[in-house]
């Protein structure tokens, strides 16, 4: 720790948040290989099939997908916090 400074804690800024998000949600694709169902397709499990067999345009557009995807979830998430 640097002399004055405060030692690490949450902070309460909004990207600080959604770049926390992202990360652990890059995480679970390794939970999702282990535990899903063979009959599942899920995005990411896609997202990861298609670059593993070098279809990178493909898989930019799924990825843009999911992107959009999310943003929509947590922009009515966060307006729903707002209207409380």
């Amino acid at each position: 720790m640097v002399a004055g400074s405060s030692p690490a804690r949450p902070t309460s800024d909004p990207i600080f948040q959604d770049q926390a998000a992202v990360a652990l949600s890059m995480g679970e694709l390794g939970a999702i290989v282990m535990v899903y169902p063979a009959t599942w397709k899920t995005l990411p499990l896609t997202i990861f099939g298609l670059t593993d067999r070098g279809q990178a345009f493909q898989a930019a557009a799924c990825t843009s997908v999911l992107l959009l995807v999310t943003l929509l979830v947590l922009g009515r998430i966060r307006g729903r916090a707002a209207l409380r």
